[in-house]
């Protein structure tokens, strides 16, 4: 499994780029089977409407290529649920193929290290690695300052790092932006 991890500190846009990247998908073709696994069942009427929604675990069926997101990752009831949903999808026979998540950062270390042990994961220097030592994509977020028009700021910084995660995703689905 290929795993993309949106890593940063808290309130640093990690869930909402995970949102902007499901919302292109969406976009990209709204028949892509999709399986919500613990999510809530109005999140597509929400991505449609244009509204922030909520925390999400979906999965999507794109040409054959199972994509998993998981925004959930703040705590450790949310990364137990995360590795609880892998292996239900595993069982089920729909494993996914690529997973795009989100971790706290190495310096906030009970969520960062739950994470890594739950998942078996690796953390050599800055790298981080799956249990098959498989290197990890990280796309970071940072926590923006800037005087005056804070939120615009915040919102344009949000779109570049999706821009990134969208336009890796897109490459390794074999889709057209």
């Amino acid at each position: 499994m290929k795993t993309i991890v949106v890593i940063g500190a808290p309130n640093t846009g990690k869930t909402s780029v995970i949102y902007e990247t499901v919302k292109w998908l969406w976009k990209q073709d709204p028949s892509f089977e999709r399986k919500d696994v613990l999510s809530d069942p109005e999140y597509f009427a929400e991505i449609k409407s244009g509204a922030k929604a909520p925390d999400l675990r979906t999965v999507f069926d794109v040409k054959g290529t199972k994509v998993f997101f998981c925004s959930a990752t703040d705590d450790v009831p949310c990364i137990e649920r995360l590795n609880k949903c892998l292996l239900d999808l595993d069982k089920k026979n729909y494993f996914p193929d690529i997973l795009v998540t989100s971790c706290r950062r190495f310096d906030d270390p009970v969520p960062h290290d739950k994470m890594l042990q739950e998942m078996r994961w690796e953390s050599k220097g800055f790298e981080l690695f799956d249990s098959k030592g498989q290197r990890m994509i990280q796309i970071p977020t940072l926590a923006v300052k800037h005087e005056g028009a804070k939120s615009d700021v915040i919102a344009w910084y949000n779109v570049l790092i999706a821009n990134q995660l969208i336009h890796l995703l897109g490459s390794l689905l074999s889709l057209e932006d």
